[in-house]
């Protein structure tokens, strides 16, 4: 009955219409039975306090899981109140994804990335992964791009907000990740992450949409490798998918001599 109380989930399970109904044991799967049964004796208790930020993200997990909204409103509170070690931020971005109205929590997480290059990661690695939706992807986006704001480069004027607003815009845009090499090819120099807009051909003759990188990378280099595929300086480079912003092209540059 407590469970029932407090959550539709084992509403559902245990008075619902399902063959469930009527088992006398309900088996619930992938999940740790002693993390379970710690979550139980505070919902017995009716006080959930946290010991720290890892108790409080599965405790918040089961309560996603198993439609507890009242008990996700005790969690994020003190989550934000907290510091987030850089261990717990994947776990963390999985899952608060699935928190309703989940922007401010998802902010605090993207604010303990630790550097710039952590940033990137994020931005790279998180818009192209299904295990999270596409709002909570846009939201990495944007708060990532605050972050990168606050990173920027003082000889760089307005850059980032360029990005934002191409990151809100609904046209065909490109995440480019840029890693400049040394004539060793070995050890990268420099790194970058902007937008591009992906040029596409209404019956001018291409088959793929196209990306002109060499308006931002410097002459010295003269080809890009992208997936393998080395592309001379002033040829036009393919771009698989959409070319939404949810595409991230990641692109290395070589110099002439290389």
């Amino acid at each position: 009955q407590l469970l029932s109380l407090h959550s539709d989930f084992f509403s559902n399970l245990f008075y619902g219409q399902f063959i469930e109904r009527n088992q006398e044991v309900k088996e619930i799967k992938d999940i740790s039975g002693a993390e379970f049964v710690s979550f139980l004796q505070s919902l017995h208790s009716r006080r959930f306090e946290f010991n720290s930020v890892r108790s409080a993200l599965d405790t918040l997990a089961f309560a996603d899981r198993f439609l507890m909204p009242r008990i996700t409103k005790e969690v994020l509170p003190y989550l934000k109140r907290n510091s987030l070690s850089e261990d717990l931020l994947e776990y963390a971005l999985t899952v608060v994804d699935g928190v309703p109205n989940n922007k401010e929590v998802l902010t605090w997480i993207l604010t303990h990335y630790p550097s710039k290059s952590k940033v990137l990661e994020v931005v790279h690695d998180k818009l192209s992964d299904d295990s999270i939706s596409k709002e909570s992807a846009l939201v990495c986006v944007k708060t990532s791009l605050k972050r990168l704001r606050e990173l920027e480069d003082k000889e760089k004027p307005g850059y980032m907000d360029m990005m934002l607003r191409v990151a809100s815009s609904p046209y065909h845009y490109a995440g480019l990740h840029l890693l400049y090499f040394d004539a060793s090819r070995k050890r990268v120099v420099k790194e970058e992450f902007t937008f591009i807009c992906i040029y596409r051909g209404y019956g001018g003759g291409m088959e793929k949409p196209t990306v002109n990188f060499w308006t931002i990378v410097p002459a010295e280099y003269t080809t890009v490798t992208i997936n393998g595929v080395t592309y001379n300086r002033n040829e036009d480079v393919p771009v698989d998918g959409t070319g939404t912003v949810r595409n991230v092209v990641k692109a290395k540059a070589y110099l002439a001599n290389a």
